[in-house]
């Protein structure tokens, strides 16, 4: 079954019924933390972080504010779920996109994740959002959350330059700030796009990312 777009509320925006639930307890508890971190995202992504308040959180996923106290203890407590749950989408997209790579020229691999890594920003523009523009704005937590991942997808194309000059002579290794840099060079592109309301034009930033990316580890154009 496709997953649904973080951002949305998938359900049929009738609420949970009234009065008895045929749901046990522990159902209605998850169907309402489901509704919130769908929720949150999509709000979050309108609103920005800074003016989104919990109201707004329950409004959107037509719940009471005990429901959402039962599940939460704050608005970023929701959020920083809420990101964890996109975080993990990202991760499952991006390792696909490598999986299906072929291995010859090298640079296929890099050329896949870049490209998967943009798609899900456009699959998932409400999470993107959330990821590139809100995180970094939402406090020390959601700050950290984020400079980790930036340095996870360095970590991921250090390992990959690794490999290419195990095979080829293409100079060294560099200093790991320089992976940081072509990571969250990409990242902060991504960024100022879907802030100019412009995501549709994020696949076609591949190309130039992995120009940039050979050039600056390898010393050539990609092939």
């Amino acid at each position: 079954m496709t997953q649904a777009p973080l951002g949305r509320i998938h359900y049929d925006g009738r609420g949970l019924p009234r009065g008895r639930s045929s749901l046990a307890p522990l159902e209605v508890g998850a169907a309402h933390r489901d509704r919130l971190t769908h929720a949150v995202i999509g709000v979050v992504a309108r609103r920005g972080y800074a003016a989104t308040t919990v109201s707004d959180v329950v409004a959107a996923a037509r719940v009471s504010r005990a429901a959402f106290y039962a599940q939460f203890s704050s608005k970023e407590e929701c959020f920083l779920d809420a990101c964890y749950q996109g975080l993990g989408l990202m991760a499952r997209a991006v390792g696909e996109a490598q999986a299906q790579a072929p291995a010859d020229p090298p640079e296929a691999v890099l050329r896949s994740t870049v490209a998967g890594f943009l798609r899900f920003c456009v699959e998932e523009e409400a999470f993107a959002r959330c990821f590139l523009l809100e995180m970094p704005l939402a406090g020390d937590e959601a700050l950290r959350r984020y400079l980790a991942v930036i340095d996870m997808l360095a970590d991921n194309t250090r390992r990959w330059h690794e490999a290419v000059l195990a095979r080829e002579d293409a100079g060294p290794m560099r200093d790991p700030g320089v992976y940081r840099m072509l990571s969250a060079g990409g990242a902060q592109e991504a960024a100022a796009r879907l802030r100019a309301d412009d995501a549709a034009s994020l696949p076609a930033l591949a190309d130039d990312i992995l120009q940039i990316h050979v050039t600056a580890l390898l010393g050539r154009d990609p092939v």
